[in-house]
C-alpha cells in the first residue's frame, strides 16, 4: 500500500507549470506512442482501496498550521469521519491511514524536480 501511495504522490506533484507528472507523461506518451520508459503506475491493492479513499476524503479536508504549511490528519478527524459515515474503522485502519499521512506530509514537503 505505501509503495502505491508514494508512487500516487509523485505523479500527481505539481511541476513549476502548475502540471502534474502525471499529465506530463501522458503528453509524452501522447508523443511517442507509448509510455516513457521511467513511467510507474501501481494499481491500489483492491483489498485496501477503501482505505485510500478514506484517506483521499480525510487529506481534503485537512486543516493548514499556523504557518500556512499542511497539518496532519488527528485522530479527532478520523473520528468524526467514522462517526459521521458510519464505516468502522479498526485500529489498524486508523494505523494505516496515520502512516498515509505521513508519508503524503514527507512527500508534499519536498522541493519539486521538474521532470
Amino acid at each position: 500500500m505505501l509503495q502505491f501511495a508514494e508512487n500516487e504522490f509523485y505523479l500527481c506533484e505539481l511541476q513549476p507549470d502548475g502540471a502534474s507528472r502525471r499529465d506530463i507523461y501522458k503528453i509524452v506518451e501522447q508523443q511517442l506512442g507509448r509510455k516513457p520508459d521511467d513511467y510507474l503506475e501501481l494499481p491500489c491493492p483492491p483489498e485496501l482501496l477503501y482505505l485510500w479513499n478514506v484517506f483521499i476524503k480525510l487529506s481534503g479536508s485537512r486543516q493548514r498550521d499556523g504557518m500556512g504549511g499542511m497539518s496532519s490528519i488527528s485522530y479527532l478527524e478520523m473520528l468524526a469521519y467514522d462517526q459521521l459515515m458510519q464505516f468502522g474503522l479498526t485500529p489498524q485502519d486508523v494505523d494505516m491511514i496515520k502512516l498515509l499521512d505521513d508519508t503524503y506530509l514527507v512527500s508534499a514537503r519536498k522541493p519539486v524536480r521538474a521532470i
